[in-house]
């Protein structure tokens, strides 16, 4: 019994790729791992050369992946073995801010706040990629709204860093920014409270970050670097530095106080040198203010990637800004697994199969060659009864086929419809940009973009005559204008059949 426990557990579990993630910092001078593994820290750095990476932007592929490799042979692992890292870069470029959206079931929330997403985004979301998680668990009672945190940045920026991560051997989970990750890395070493509001600044060799802390993570953040403080001879005074981080202070405490009410009290400081300074600068032009002093060491952003590694890939819903999801590069991973395995079934069966005939060709040359030899022995019965399981087994054989090919032809077919929508969309000139259709709901939608609001609806309108389509409408909320005139919209409709009009006049006249 315990065996075959032991037995399926092994079975099962090699369809759940589940293994824990690195965190990878990728700074502009340093990159950094750190895994967190049976109660140990496995970690290794290395310097970056000046120009690979500024203001968190791939300048020399060529040496960030020479670095990478070698950071690789600091952390030992098999050359064949990929390493599984969560990415976190510089914030510089990623853009985060929060937004709420209404009370929806768990299957709608993806859908509505893709919609919100795209019309928020600060940037183009054809050419960004963009995620989102949620800052609560439920909806909040008295609005009956969710609060969602989103992360948006440009394309060219992720693939330039995953490009050269995969080259040099590692696989890329998720990807966030460094700021989500020092937020991580706080609350979890209870160096901050999880009940109030903070607005924190962070020193680094290039710059400054100035964020807003809430609910466990960052929800607004933007990067100062020490070129706006430079005087002179480029170089930062201590006047300027303190002038600056005045003006930034006051002008995150109204953000916060205009986006979400309220105000803050509690201002952190996260430096590894000139912390009294500092704090002195701050408590001068904040004297009611609550200073909080955070090393920098206790306060890593690698290991805050590290972090999330640890949760299990299947229930990671933390934002990324990859082109998958972690939990969408999980069930990628789960079904070449699933692949895997069938595989090597299929290869043992072929094999054993291959055996079986082989085996059966020799003896039923044998029995030839024995007949040959003396015409007037008849075949033994027993000899008689293995042909007969021979066939049985063949006859077997040929009916799982049968069944097998069967069962591909039973997929719900769906090209019509989308060859209908092209169709519709080219005799108006509209564009799209997205296509979704749900089988087991029998819904979906499409978003496009055309020249004015008559084009939209005459296409809206082609849509609504295609016989299997039902409820065919344009939400008002999703129709926006571009600044150039166009007309961004959302067509929704629902699905009577997924029969095509050939497959419904073939049946109607039989």
């Amino acid at each position: 019994m315990d065996f075959l426990k032991i037995f399926w557990g092994r079975v099962i579990g090699s369809f759940n790729p589940n293994d824990r993630l690195g965190g990878l910092e990728a700074a502009d001078n340093h990159l950094q791992f750190i895994e967190l593994r049976g109660g140990r820290i496995i970690q290794a750095s290395i310097d970056l050369p000046v120009g690979v990476i500024e203001s968190g932007v791939v300048k020399n592929r060529a040496e960030l992946v020479s670095a990478l490799r070698a950071l690789r042979k600091e952390i030992k692992l098999r050359k064949s073995k990929s390493v599984d890292v969560v990415l976190t870069i510089p914030a510089n470029n990623i853009y985060v801010q929060t937004f709420n959206v209404p009370a929806v079931g768990d299957k709608d929330l993806s859908e509505v706040a893709e919609l919100n997403m795209r019309m928020i985004s600060p940037i183009d979301v054809d050419s960004a990629y963009y995620g989102w998680q949620s800052m609560n668990d439920g909806f909040d009672e008295l609005t009956n709204q969710k609060e969602l945190l989103a992360a948006f940045v440009d394309r060219k920026v992720i693939d330039e860093y995953v490009s050269a991560l995969q080259e040099a051997g590692y696989s890329v989970a998720a990807v966030e920014s460094s700021t989500i990750s020092l937020s991580r890395s706080l609350y979890a070493n209870k160096l901050l409270d999880v009940n109030v509001p903070y607005l924190a600044v962070q020193f680094l060799s290039a710059g400054m970050y100035f964020m807003i802390l809430r609910g466990r993570s960052v929800v607004f953040n933007f990067f100062s670097p020490w070129a706006e403080t430079y005087v002179g001879d480029k170089s930062a005074s201590f006047e300027s530095i303190d002038n600056l981080i005045d003006v930034e202070v006051r002008r995150l405490l109204n953000f916060y106080s205009s986006h979400w009410g309220g105000q803050i009290d509690n201002i952190a400081i996260i430096t590894p040198v000139l912390q009294n300074e500092l704090s002195a600068a701050v408590r001068k032009s904040f004297p009611l203010a609550k200073i909080q002093l955070i090393d920098s060491e206790k306060a890593g952003v690698a290991y805050g990637a590290a972090l999330r590694g640890l949760i299990p890939r299947s229930r990671d819903l933390e934002v990324s800004v990859n082109n998958i999801t972690a939990h969408e590069a999980y069930r990628g991973d789960q079904i070449l697994e699933y692949l895997k395995f069938w595989r090597s079934i299929v290869l043992t069966i072929f094999v054993a199969l291959l055996a079986l005939f082989v085996g059966s060709d020799v003896y039923l040359h044998g029995i030839v060659v024995s007949e040959s030899n003396s015409k007037n022995v008849s075949i033994k019965s027993t000899d008689l009864a293995q042909l007969n399981n021979l066939e049985e087994s063949a006859e077997q054989f040929n009916n799982m086929v049968s069944i097998i090919a069967s069962a591909e032809g039973n997929q719900t077919k769906v090209s019509w419809l989308i060859n209908a929508i092209n169709s519709a969309a080219s005799a108006d000139g509209v564009s799209l940009s997205r296509v979704y259709i749900q089988t087991a709901g029998k819904s979906g939608l499409v978003v496009g973009y055309a020249g004015s609001n008559t084009v939209a609806t005459d296409f809206k309108d082609k849509l609504a005559a295609i016989p299997q389509l039902t409820q065919v409408q344009i939400p008002f909320s999703t129709i926006t204008v571009a600044a150039n005139g166009t007309v961004n919209f959302t067509v929704t409709f629902g699905i009577s059949s997924f029969e095509s009009p050939a497959d419904t006049a073939t049946s109607s006249s039989s």
